[in-house]
Formats: C-alpha cells, sequence, structure tokens
C-alpha cells in the first residue's frame, strides 16, 4: 500500500527493514513486560528466548521485516507501523488476505507496552478496518488471545 492511513492522532504507513532499531526496542521492552508480568501476551511468530543477546534479536527482528517486505502475498494483504504524527513507531498492524481459505483474512496488533491502555490500537484498527472494508468486500475475522487485557 502506497498510501498512508491518516487517524486523528497517528500514521498508518508500510512496514520497512529500515526500522529495525525500533523494533528491536519494541521486542525488548515486550520482553521486560512479560519478565515483570507472566501472563503479558507477546507477539507470537517471535521466539523472545532465542534472542537473548541484542545481535540476536537484531538478527531475529531483522528477519521478520525483510521477510514482511520480500513476501510474495495477494495485494490485499497490508503490514503497516503504526506511528505517532512525529512518526515514532510505537506498534504494528496488518492483515493477511487469502482468498483460498474459508477464513478471508486475518489482523494482527500489537504496541510498544509504553504506548498500551491509551486507545492507539483500536484507533490504528478502526482506520484500518474502514480502509479495508471501502476496498475489499470481503469478511475478516479477528482472534483475541484469552488473557490479552
Amino acid at each position: 500500500m502506497k498510501d498512508i492511513i491518516h487517524t486523528e492522532r497517528l500514521y498508518l504507513t508500510p512496514l520497512n527493514k529500515k526500522d529495525v532499531a525500533r523494533y528491536v526496542q519494541i521486542a525488548k521492552n515486550m520482553r521486560i513486560a512479560k519478565e515483570e508480568n507472566p501472563n503479558y501476551f507477546l507477539y507470537t511468530r517471535f521466539d523472545y528466548n532465542s534472542a537473548k543477546s541484542d545481535a540476536d534479536l537484531t538478527d531475529a527482528v531483522m528477519k521478520l521485516l525483510t521477510s514482511a517486505e520480500n513476501s510474495i502475498l495477494p495485494e490485499t494483504t497490508k503490514r503497516l507501523n503504526i506511528c505517532l504524527k512525529n512518526g515514532y513507531i510505537i506498534g504494528y498492524i496488518g492483515f493477511f488476505h487469502n482468498p483460498n481459505e474459508k477464513i478471508s483474512s486475518d489482523l494482527g496488533i500489537f504496541l510498544d507496552p509504553n504506548y498500551e491502555h491509551k486507545g492507539y490500537a483500536f484507533e490504528a484498527q478502526k482506520s484500518l478496518l474502514a480502509y479495508y472494508f471501502s476496498n475489499y468486500d470481503d469478511k475478516i475475522y479477528l482472534t483475541i488471545y484469552p488473557k490479552n487485557l
């Protein structure tokens, strides 16, 4: 998606490998939150335990971002940074569309723990869903981790 989605307080911008340092910091913040609260939900496609050193963590995050940037996915798949109006990345939102499956799309979102409980996820999700439903005549399904507050 070439266009940026604007909300009242946020920009949703395309995911990019150049943002690796910020996502490493977000991953560290999430790991700290998990250590402080065992019920804290971690992004499940990332193995936080195998990335103990900064170098390992950077490599793991770079692999995720490179995969997201280089993968061949349907045009309706969107992976976006959630940014404050000043461009500072506070999280990720995206949906994967697979027209060959019974479930049309999956929605995923996570925020830096320092920006949770401020309405940013709701604002980003609301704007992305408005974009999705204005551009695609489809259904989207959201599964929420039961312990996720």
